[in-house]
């Protein structure tokens, strides 16, 4: 039976990669997979075979660095790095909210499989009655305090 699954995520690669190969596999087996994005990398979706559309129509009012070098540099700065998460974690959903429940609705997916930091998308599939699932991008939140990186 052929299945139909949104993946939704950042662009960010260690958001993106841990998820893709699922997302492959699924296609490999026949089912339809459609990725929704915040903002679009379209061209490792497109390596990957699979089809990405953006979440928001415009960009949001802020922005999101998903290069290595913006993150490193968003990470290695605490102020900057608790504005980019309270961006992304909580200002983001109420401008993202109507447009994820849009394509939700026109992409009418069985699955909705989304990272967890994308909090809009599980507020999205509940409220659209869909069927959804958190697929965690690490380890971080389950991790034992006792073990060394």
């Amino acid at each position: 039976m052929k299945s139909k699954f949104v993946f939704v995520s950042g662009a960010a690669k260690g958001h993106v990669n841990p998820m893709i190969g699922v997302a492959q596999t699924l296609v490999e087996r026949g089912h339809e997979v459609t990725w929704l994005c915040f903002p679009v990398s379209s061209e490792q979706f497109q390596r990957a075979g699979l089809r990405a559309i953006s979440i928001l129509e415009e960009s949001p009012p802020f922005d999101f660095p998903v290069d290595g070098e913006g993150l490193v540099q968003t990470f290695a700065d605490e102020k900057r790095l608790n504005s980019w998460l309270r961006k992304l974690l909580i200002e983001a959903v109420e401008p993202a909210l109507e447009q994820t429940r849009r394509h939700l609705r026109e992409l009418n997916p069985d699955v909705v499989v989304f990272d967890p930091m994308l909090f809009v998308a599980a507020i999205a599939s509940h409220l659209e009655g869909k069927v959804h699932v958190g697929l965690s991008s690490g380890l971080n939140p389950v991790t034992p305090e006792h073990f060394e990186a």
